[in-house]
């Protein structure tokens, strides 16, 4: 069952869900809830190219090592 978190439905799924080969992939809706930022926020990173993210579909998905990447990195403001 969806929970709410902070104005937005978020689906608790299953660990076999959250893997695709072994593989972890973030959504924009996860990343929102491990960053603290709001979604308008994460697509600017992306649109900046603070973010690598990859677009499946309609979806944008974050892999690990580009997160990693982005916290030990930070944003382009934040590197002046």
């Amino acid at each position: 069952m969806p929970r709410r978190y902070a104005g937005s439905c978020v689906k608790i799924v299953k660990k076999e869900d959250e893997t695709m080969e072994g593989r972890r992939i973030y959504s924009i809706n996860e990343l929102t809830l491990i960053l603290k930022v709001t979604q308008h926020t994460l697509y600017k990173y992306i649109k900046n190219g603070d973010l690598k993210a990859r677009k499946i579909g309609k979806y944008w998905r974050v892999l690990p090592s580009d997160l990693e990447t982005f916290l030990n990195e930070g944003t382009r403001c934040s590197r002046l």
